[in-house]
């Protein structure tokens, strides 16, 4: 299975924040590990580019949303 996304760090009110992800990306170590408890990050899977053997990228967009909505349905709940 190969997916399309981003990694999310959820700031202040829940609002995506960039700085805070590139902020725990230079972080090594120890201070890695804190950083990473403290404000932890999200894949969020936005397209589905191959399922098995099936290359999906050719499929509609349509198509490969039901894909990956049938992938996550029934999880569980870490994955949304």
């Amino acid at each position: 299975m190969r997916l399309d996304g981003e990694l999310m760090v959820a700031g202040e009110q829940s609002r995506l924040d960039f700085e805070l992800l590139a902020a725990r990306a230079r972080r090594t170590g120890r201070r890695a590990a804190e950083s990473a408890a403290q404000t932890p990050a999200h894949f969020v899977a936005f397209d589905i580019l191959q399922l098995g053997e099936e290359v999906t990228m050719r499929l509609p967009h349509r198509r490969r949303r039901e894909l990956l909505e049938d992938l996550f349905c029934c999880r569980e709940t870490r994955w949304w």
